[in-house]
């Protein structure tokens, strides 16, 4: 096996380098009395031991070999959850027969603050004990991570409830929302910091996103391994003495079940494409891509054979080691190689918001930039036997795949689903949709959603995702409704819109057969869907100084309200949001859930 496809303990054993015993474990790696850590030193903290001396020491759990900071231990002891067919599939027992789902879309901060606003009118009207999983992409993992892990109470993370008459420009100026307060955090100082620890290309997306939004709470460090429950963390280290001192975190009791969705794109030196790259699913407990795609292998371009991808999901704490010594298939104990380093909530954070990821794949100045992890899939012997090698893989946002975070709950038979659409655009109000939607059925084949303006992300569920695939987005396997019912909901969406109030509408659909996603079909699910577009109703309650910064539009404090961009809003400023507008923002997200609280409370029913 070539040494590229293993990752740095396991080529360090390939190259015959010993590593140390736990109890002959050497630690300090270097000096940070003048520069920070070298970020390829691994997980280390710079700790004081002199006078004017402070030194580089590997976090607990880890050992120093070659002057870097990696397991000392060679092999883990780690489940796999098998998942060849939807006749055939195991998901972690959190994720298993749960009555109501939630998922939020990728946008950057657009959708880190609406997506706060809606988990705050959805605490206030106590319905998120409710939600039984959620799943996140992008921008909306900004805030599904902290939200499931951090020990913070839902007031301190979201922020006090809201009414649109207080919201004048000195209330909205006001830090409240610690998810908020990150959003407005500057990206330069950060980056001028990674560039001075030396962190190589592929991890620097990843520390970045990590000290924006997860060192606020106290959750970017990067030796800690995720895992569901203390109970799996106890069990763990029993099965892997190796692992007695690693360091874990698991989420906070009584949040749901969780799931991060980013993409594998390709196997490092290939190119990505729609029919060959899969979905990345990544929770506290397993990590993986359930199912094969249309039930079988895919071939990336640059590759001589088919590839076997999919087919389940093994323990987070050993995803990125190499494959197991032997695999007979199913769902059981493997005996693996061991990650040199964890894959950690940094990681599912930066993940699932690399965008350029699926674009620079096949171009090798800029691949370099890609987040990566060794990857190897489950197989199934009756159908799929392998083989099974770990292969070092580049990573992508999951909106590269799916931009909604629909697909995964899906999967999962979830009858009742609420989604966030957080839209990068508003609906073209120059369509004639009062045409359309008054002349109803007999206009079916008249209407065109894309001139229309309906976004990618609900476009490809109804079977648009050939018009609206491109080099970075992979959408053509994404049809999960009859495409005759996109008229409907987008006329829904729009009278909301007309009658300014937020759109949020309701849609019942049977769920087609998807090979592509695992999905067996012919199942109903009722959808509660947030649909991120302008509500004059909103903006007439606000004070009027908001109101008039507003109308100023582009020369104003809310330049492009509701839909900010995903970069640049504030000039000079890729990620960073003013704290006026992000809580703007989020404010409408509470008033959009509050204004259907009745809807709530029968769809919850």
């Amino acid at each position: 096996m070539a040494p590229s496809r293993l990752p740095a303990r396991a080529i360090l054993a390939v190259a015959g380098v010993a590593v140390a015993a736990a109890a002959e474990c050497e630690t300090e790696v270097g000096s940070c009395s003048v520069f920070p850590c070298h970020a390829s030193r691994g997980p280390t903290t710079c700790e004081k031991v002199g006078f004017w001396d402070w030194t580089c020491v590997c976090e607990p759990g880890f050992c120093v070999v070659n002057g870097a900071c990696v397991s000392p231990v060679e092999t883990v002891q780690a489940n796999v959850l098998a998942c060849s067919d939807p006749a055939s599939c195991d998901f972690p027992p959190e994720q298993s027969g749960v009555s109501l789902g939630m998922c939020s879309s990728g946008g950057g901060g657009r959708a880190k603050c609406f997506f706060t606003g809606v988990l705050r009118g959805l605490t206030a009207l106590g319905a998120m004990g409710g939600v039984e999983m959620l799943s996140t992409v992008s921008g909306s993992t900004w805030v599904g991570v902290p939200y499931v892990f951090a020990d913070r109470s839902d007031v301190q993370l979201l922020g006090a409830e809201t009414a649109p008459a207080e919201l004048t420009l000195d209330f909205l100026n006001q830090p409240d929302s610690e998810l908020l307060v990150a959003q407005t955090t500057s990206i330069w100082p950060i980056t001028a910091d990674s560039i001075a620890r030396k962190t190589p290309p592929k991890d620097e997306w990843i520390y970045i996103m990590g000290e924006i939004n997860l060192a606020p709470f106290d959750l970017s460090d990067a030796g800690q391994y995720p895992a569901q429950s203390a109970a799996d963390v106890e069990r763990i280290k029993q099965q892997n003495p190796g692992l007695k001192d690693a360091q874990f975190v698991t989420p906070k009791a009584g949040r749901p079940a969780y799931l991060a969705l980013g993409t594998l794109v390709a196997p490092r030196g290939t190119s990505g494409s729609a029919d060959a790259s899969v979905g990345l699913e990544m929770s506290p407990g397993y990590i993986g891509s359930p199912f094969y795609p249309d039930g079988d292998r895919v071939q990336f371009a640059g590759e001589a054979e088919p590839r076997l991808v999919g087919g389940g999901t093994v323990e987070a704490f050993a995803f990125g080691g190499t494959e197991p010594l032997s695999d007979e298939g199913g769902s059981g104990q493997r005996t693996a190689g061991a990650a040199a380093t964890p894959f950690a909530l940094s990681n599912i954070v930066g993940v699932s918001s690399y965008a350029p990821g699926a674009a620079m794949a096949d171009k090798p100045l800029l691949a370099v930039t890609d987040p990566k992890a060794v990857y190897w899939p489950v197989p199934d012997p009756a159908k799929l036997p392998g083989p099974t090698e770990a292969t070092t893989f580049n990573l992508g946002d999951g909106g590269n795949i799916d931009n909604a975070g629909l697909l995964p709950l899906l999967q999962r038979s979830i009858p009742k689903l609420i989604w966030v659409v957080n839209s990068y655009k508003e609906l073209d109000s120059s369509y004639p949709w009062k045409e359309r939607c008054d002349c109803g059925e007999s206009c079916q084949q008249d209407f065109d959603p894309l001139a229309a303006g309906v976004v990618d992300q609900v476009l490809d569920k109804f079977g648009y995702g050939a018009e609206v695939t491109t080099g970075a987005q992979y959408l053509v396997h994404n049809q999960v409704f009859d495409k005759s019912e996109i008229m409907g909901l987008a006329c829904d969406i729009w009278r909301a819109k007309d009658q300014g109030k937020p759109a949020v509408v309701q849609f019942t659909s049977t769920v087609l057969r998807n090979t592509w996603w695992g999905l067996a079909g012919g199942n109903k699910v009722d959808i509660l869907l947030f649909y991120l577009d302008s509500s004059s109703g909103f903006v007439e309650a606000l004070p009027a100084e908001t109101r008039e910064e507003i109308a100023k539009g582009s020369d104003g404090m809310f330049s492009g309200f509701p839909v900010y961009k995903t970069t640049f809003q504030v000039e000079g400023e890729p990620t960073a949001y003013t704290m006026r507008q992000a809580n703007l923002l989020a404010a409408y997200g509470e008033y959009a859930v509050k204004q259907y609280a009745g809807d709530f409370a029968e769809f919850m029913a």
